[in-house]
């Protein structure tokens, strides 16, 4: 898969190629809830943002922590 160039790619375009590689990233080390867990965030908002990318500044940034 080749990754999508950002100067190209539409808003929503970008938002969901970070949320498909956050998903990439989180399953090489477990499931949705154990990571939501991880990074305090409830279940149902981390699988929102896999699903459709929506999430706070400050919620991406605990991902892109956790």
């Amino acid at each position: 898969m080749s990754e999508i160039d950002f100067t190209l790619a539409t808003t929503q375009e970008i938002i969901k190629e970070l949320a498909s590689r956050a998903k990439k990233k989180r399953k090489k080390n477990g499931t949705q809830k154990q990571f939501a867990e991880h990074i305090g965030m409830s279940f149902r908002s981390y699988q929102e943002f896999e699903i459709s990318g929506k999430i706070t500044l400050e919620k991406f940034i605990d991902v892109l922590r956790g």
